[in-house]
């Protein structure tokens, strides 16, 4: 499913451009395409990096005299309520897809594919050369949308390098800055250095981690150091066992939320985004991908979610025996 800008020259036109991106590699993959193409036309633009579950409250915090480009971010019901009039949205994500007819009808203007990354679409709207392309194509290994076997050693370098300190969105700006000046994964040394320390840290939050639930799926929980791992893991559990992978962690020290994030392979026919619209029915919320999913969910809900996940590891039971 498609929705293209019928023209892009007025995105040049806008006074005050604000890009709110994903702090993943996509995402910054994502904005860097975009910093280089307004760059060329000599045009200063804000970069906020950002995250599904917080771009609401960031969106508040800039008036109508900014002009916002959203990239790599899920739409949901708590953005849908903040969003300006002319707000142009570039996304891939199936919650967002949800949102197209209403959010054309209330003035937006909507790039949305679900087979692209949020980096090839920016590629396809703002245009480029070789680097840009290098750098669409790294945010879309970083996705999984494609797969190479060095752009995935790039990507994950970039992913854990960023999960070592993960509210430190400086080192995300330090990769957006190497990615708009046109330098590739390998020159970036401080990326590199993070890591190794990251890897090191995952191997010891590895042992340290409380198995909860184990069946036809994976649920494993962190009580503290998991935040900016929980991808990382999922994603390496769901390859080594072939079975849905889920990590819970705090959220952050402030509230008693968790993060959940999940992945599944790509054998199974479990669509992840059914299990996290759940989260909106227990006061959280969340969403993602058929095969790749995250949300916040109280801590009070855990173990109704649990026993949701049990339901329907029975009900598949069931159905095989059948």
């Amino acid at each position: 499913m498609k929705m293209c800008l019928g023209g892009i020259d007025h995105i040049y036109d806008l006074p005050n451009p604000v890009i709110f991106t994903h702090g993943d590699t996509d995402g910054l993959s994502a904005a860097a395409i975009a910093v280089r193409a307004f760059s060329r036309k000599k045009i200063e633009v804000e970069v906020v990096i950002t995250q599904p579950f917080s771009l609401h409250n960031d969106l508040m915090k800039y008036d109508e005299s900014c002009n916002m480009i959203i990239m790599d971010l899920a739409i949901s019901n708590k953005t849908k309520e903040v969003l300006l009039p002319g707000t142009i949205i570039i996304d891939h994500h199936p919650s967002t897809g949800e949102y197209l007819k209403e959010l054309e009808l209330t003035g937006m203007f909507v790039v949305f594919d679900i087979k692209k990354s949020a980096s090839q679409l920016v590629f396809n709207v703002f245009g480029g050369g070789k680097i840009d392309k290098y750098i669409s194509r790294l945010g879309a290994a970083g996705d999984w949308i494609i797969t190479n076997q060095e752009l995935g050693k790039q990507s994950t370098l970039l992913a854990s390098s960023m999960s070592l300190v993960p509210d430190d969105d400086q080192m995300r700006y330090y990769i957006l800055g190497n990615l708009v000046a046109g330098n590739n994964v390998w020159q970036m040394k401080e990326a590199a250095k993070r890591s190794k320390l990251a890897f090191k840290k995952l191997d010891r939050i590895r042992e340290e981690y409380t198995r909860l639930f184990e069946d036809d799926m994976f649920l494993i929980r962190f009580y503290q150091d998991g935040f900016g791992f929980a991808s990382i893991l999922a994603n390496k559990l769901h390859k080594e066992f072939g079975k849905v992978s889920f990590a819970v962690c705090p959220l952050d020290d402030k509230t008693t939320d968790l993060l959940v994030t999940a992945r599944a392979p790509d054998e199974n026919t479990l669509d992840l985004r059914r299990i996290f619209k759940k989260f909106y029915d227990w006061g959280g919320y969340g969403g993602g991908h058929a095969k790749a999913a995250s949300g916040v969910l109280p801590e009070a809900k855990f173990f109704e979610f649990c026993k949701y996940l049990s339901s329907i590891t029975k009900k598949k039971k069931k159905k095989s025996k059948r």
